[in-house]
């Protein structure tokens, strides 16, 4: 495993509505701890982001990154690192291929890394990233608790959290 690519909300950190809204929350205990130890076992890291939206439903930067500087100053605290943070630049209603189950996403993050998709792992609770990412070949860690679809259909019991999840994929 090269890159994980794992979907923030709900995993790193309490879920949010508006893009911005998260940040003076902490982060989930252990998850900051989890991602340091990816990037200490030579695994680059990309943090699959919601629609960056301010409350009319513009896309909204500048909310998105205030949101997530407290965070990735703690990862980096900790000795990790994180390549990058992908998320859906379109305005809601705007149509695009960056949705989770269009797998637009999660192909640029896997073209952009210059890998294939055999070397990416995907950590998710939500059920069309998982279906995005096994469509396209990335190994997927399902998380309890996925939101949408069908119910998880993995072997062996899934992860309790972020850090049980690294700690399996690290272990493979």
């Amino acid at each position: 495993m090269k890159l994980v690519i794992i979907r923030s909300s709900g995993l790193i950190e309490p879920p949010r509505g508006v893009a911005g809204e998260s940040g003076g929350r902490e982060a989930i205990p252990g998850a900051v701890e989890a991602i340091a130890r990816l990037t200490l076992a030579g695994v680059r890291c990309v943090l699959l982001g919601d629609r960056a939206q301010s409350r009319d439903g513009a896309f909204d930067i500048d909310a998105l990154l205030h949101g997530q500087q407290r965070m990735l100053r703690a990862i980096t605290q900790r000795g990790g690192r994180i390549e990058a943070l992908a998320f859906c630049p379109h305005d809601a209603g705007q149509p695009c291929v960056c949705d989770s189950s269009e797998q637009g996403l999660l192909q640029q993050i896997v073209q952009r890394a210059r890998l294939s998709a055999g070397e990416v792992a995907l950590i998710t609770n939500r059920a069309a990233d998982r279906d995005a990412a096994r469509a396209l070949g990335i190994t997927v860690q399902s998380m309890p608790g996925v939101r949408g679809g069908s119910a998880l259909e993995q072997a062996g019991p899934a992860p309790a959290d972020l850090a049980a999840a690294i700690n399996l994929l690290l272990c493979s």
